[in-house]
């Protein structure tokens, strides 16, 4: 009997253990120029915001050295630095060669946003007007957590409790705190991983639906429309992106009445991109397929957009 509550509590204490060690996996963020690897354990995520929203591969982690974590997919076989003195690595023809140049590496990352805005030893994360801070190197977990209460054309401005922060859009601006009534520089940019920063209005749905055959076939992911007032735009759905240049965006109304019902981007004589409160309908054949995206996140930029076009303030040099 007591053998048997020994290898109980064997068994129990090795459970633990074992939750334990599951629970503190290895996790990190591993920037490059362009994009950035996340770890997960033995999972790794690679993305390049500016060439695909989501994930861009997925690999595992076969082998560890003092200097590098060894990963591979289905196509390659990628040697990701530990300190951001070296650089990344494939594995090609017989050989490593570099692929990537480090900007910088952050050993805890643990946050489901993929709008991401580094710094020399910390990052933010952006999720909608809601902002988190970590700093790996002084805790593990959250620093700092933020509301958004403006936005300028090159800066989100957020606050906590205790301070007021101004984050850069672009990574030729570095990261401002509000001081004894004056902006000061608190942090210098590394790198910034957010495409919808560089547009004026991102309209981002919860799912869309595409044309096949004729027939509407929905998928259950996010879709987006971005565009700048000086006539620049993208559409990104199911892991594809399309870009537009438009140069005419005009109220919408009903018909025979002055009610506006959303505004509309003319992209030809007759292909357009129709906003309404809540969901939109792409029309640009053959260039990409009839879409409609739809239960919009952000429908405040509606109005925005349509005050834009009302006082015949909207495209701006």
């Amino acid at each position: 009997m007591n053998s048997f509550f020994r290898l109980i509590n064997l068994l129990i204490i090795a459970f633990f253990t074992l939750t334990t060690i599951q629970c503190f996996a290895q996790t990190g963020l591993y920037t490059y120029n362009g994009g950035y690897f996340i770890q997960d354990g033995k999972n790794w995520t690679e993305y390049r915001p500016n060439d695909k929203d989501g994930i861009w591969a997925t690999y595992t982690q076969y082998n560890e050295e003092e200097n590098f974590y060894n990963i591979k997919s289905s196509v390659c076989t990628v040697s990701v630095p530990k300190k951001s003195n070296n650089n990344f690595y494939i594995y090609k023809n017989n050989n490593w060669e570099v692929i990537y140049y480090t900007k910088e590496i952050y050993n805890y990352f643990d946050d489901n946003s993929r709008q991401l805005y580094c710094y020399k030893g910390g990052y933010f994360a952006k999720d909608g007007d809601n902002w988190r801070e970590y700093r790996p190197n002084d805790k593990r977990g959250i620093w700092a957590t933020y509301t958004q209460y403006n936005e300028e054309e090159n800066f989100y401005n957020i606050k906590s409790s205790v301070c007021t922060v101004s984050v850069p859009k672009k990574s030729s601006n570095n990261f401002y705190i509000y001081n004894n009534n004056s902006w000061e520089v608190i942090y210098t940019t590394s790198s910034i991983y957010d495409i919808t920063a560089e547009y004026d209005f991102n309209f981002i749905y919860n799912y869309h639906k595409i044309s096949d055959n004729n027939k509407m076939q929905e998928v259950n992911s996010p879709a987006r429309v971005s565009f700048n007032r000086n006539g620049q735009g993208q559409i990104s759905c199911g892991g594809k992106t399309y870009k537009f240049t438009f140069s005419t965006i005009a109220i919408s109304t009903l018909k025979n009445s002055d009610h506006e019902i959303g505004f509309r981007i003319k992209l030809t004589e007759d292909k357009y991109i129709q906003f309404f409160d809540n969901w939109c309908m792409i029309s640009n054949e053959p260039d990409i397929p009839f879409m409609t995206f739809i239960d919009l996140k952000n429908m405040h930029n509606i109005e925005k957009v349509k005050n834009l076009i009302n006082t015949k303030s909207f495209f701006k040099d």
